[in-house]
């Protein structure tokens, strides 16, 4: 990422991740599940190596922390790639920016 701090208070704020350790000038956070995030600083040059359709993603437990979670960052000013859309009631999903330009999934959907 280009701001790891930016990054960490993001994902600190939206997903309850918390710092675990830091490892070189990047560090670890971890979620209550285990879920493990490694944040690295970008060297120069490096913004544009990934494909233009990646992007991350959480599955988030019911539909309604789904809808709050996007209300939530919405009134916080976070940008969106895609404001929130249901899909019947099997799905539930938006895609917003992380800081530095990533796109971030956050989504239910119905178990099969």
């Amino acid at each position: 990422v280009p701001n790891v701090q930016k990054a960490q208070d993001f994902f600190e704020s939206y997903f309850s991740f918390q710092k675990s350790s830091d490892h070189g000038e990047g560090i670890f956070l971890e979620n209550s599940a285990g879920f493990l995030l490694a944040l690295d600083p970008l060297e120069r040059g490096e913004e544009n190596r990934l494909p233009p359709a990646f992007h991350l993603g959480f599955c988030l437990d019911n539909p309604e922390i789904v809808k709050d979670l996007f209300q939530r960052m919405k009134k916080d000013g976070v940008e969106f790639a895609r404001e929130l859309k249901q899909f019947g009631n099997d799905a539930v999903n938006f895609y917003c920016w992380i800081p530095g330009g990533y796109k971030l999934e956050v989504s239910w959907h119905r178990p099969i």
